[in-house]
C-alpha cells in the first residue's frame, strides 16, 4: 500500500516523502486529545495535593518547635519534632541521640503533646513502649504520627 492509502489505517504511519516527519498521530484529531489532556492534567493535580500516607507528618514551623522544646524543657537543636497533619494540634518528639551537645537530655522513646486553646503545648504521654490504644489521642493522629505502641494485656 502505498502512503497515500486509506486515513487512519497503517500507511497512515509511514511518511509520504524522504524527511518528512513520522505521522503516528495523523489519524488522531486534536479535538479529541484535548479531553484526554484534560483528565490527566486533573489526575496528576489531584495526585500531587493528596498528602501521600508516606509523608503524612510533616515538620513544624519555627513557633510550633520552640513551643515544643519549650514544653519539653530541651533545646529545640536536640529534638526531632513531627506535627500531625490530620489534627495539627498534635506533636511528638524525640530526642536526637546523635548530637554530643544534647548528651545530658539523651533517652530512649516518644513524647505526645497536644496543643491548647491559648498556644502552649501540653504533655500527654510518653515511654518507649505506649500501650495500645494511646491514652488522650484519637487512633487516627497515632496513625499520622507513626507512634509504635504496644497491645495492652
Amino acid at each position: 500500500m502505498t502512503s497515500k492509502g486509506r486515513r487512519g489505517g497503517p500507511s497512515s504511519l509511514v511518511p509520504a516523502r524522504a524527511g518528512e516527519s513520522i505521522g503516528i498521530l495523523r489519524s488522531v484529531s486534536r479535538r479529541s486529545l484535548i479531553p484526554v489532556a484534560a483528565l490527566l492534567a486533573a489526575v496528576l493535580a489531584v495526585t500531587l495535593t493528596l498528602p501521600s500516607s508516606a509523608d503524612a507528618r510533616r515538620k513544624p514551623t519555627p513557633r510550633e518547635r520552640a513551643g515544643v522544646a519549650r514544653a519539653a524543657g530541651v533545646p529545640a537543636r536536640c529534638l526531632f519534632i513531627r506535627v500531625s497533619t490530620v489534627d495539627r494540634r498534635y506533636a511528638y518528639m524525640r530526642i536526637r541521640n546523635r548530637k554530643q551537645s544534647c548528651r545530658r537530655w539523651w533517652a530512649d522513646g516518644v513524647v505526645v503533646f497536644r496543643k491548647r486553646a491559648d498556644g502552649r503545648w501540653r504533655f500527654l504521654t510518653a515511654g518507649s513502649a505506649i500501650e495500645c490504644p494511646v491514652p488522650k489521642v484519637p487512633s487516627r493522629v497515632v496513625r499520622d504520627l507513626r507512634i509504635s505502641c504496644v497491645p495492652a494485656g
